[in-house]
């Protein structure tokens, strides 16, 4: 940092949040990251396309209400630093949900994604 103000890299993350932020963040949600990998079981050879689709529905009623949330919560300085954007996932879960003709299930209710949101 220069002046207190934090540089921004090539990846347009400032020095702070990829040096500090991210890998906390990374670090400090690894366990709930292999207990949810390990319960979808993605990487079953005996995964077939209707579990997968059914997966992604999941994860889009989840994150269509959760990333609207997080962002709100983060203002714009924190989704500057973040490259709020490029981090969503609802754009790419629509695209995958599309590209296997599965339409989305509707999004989570605010009190369920809550869970998710406490301090």
């Amino acid at each position: 940092m220069r002046g207190g103000r934090a540089r921004v890299g090539a990846r347009g993350f400032s020095a702070t949040t990829e040096g500090v932020i991210l890998p906390h963040l990374k670090a400090s949600t690894r366990e709930q990251h292999e207990r949810a990998e390990a319960h979808l079981n993605l990487m079953d050879p005996a995964l077939d396309r209707r579990r997968y689709g059914d997966v992604l529905r999941t994860m889009r009623s989840l994150y269509g209400t959760l990333e609207p949330r997080v962002g709100a919560r983060l203002g714009e300085a924190g989704r500057a630093a973040l490259d709020w954007p490029a981090r969503l996932k609802v754009p790419l879960l629509d695209r995958d949900l599309r590209a296997l003709n599965v339409a989305p299930a509707a999004d989570l209710d605010a009190g369920t994604v809550d869970v998710f949101l406490r301090d």
